[in-house]
């Protein structure tokens, strides 16, 4: 069970991880489209 909550732990922070980085690409492409 600590393995699997563990593991979820980290999937969830590689999701807001590649979320943010999203985000900044979004910004970076509207600023360059600006």
């Amino acid at each position: 069970m600590v393995d699997f909550g563990t593991n979820f732990h980290r999937l969830i922070l590689l999701v807001v991880e590649l979320a943010i980085l999203l985000d900044l690409r979004a910004v970076v492409v509207l600023v360059f489209l600006v």
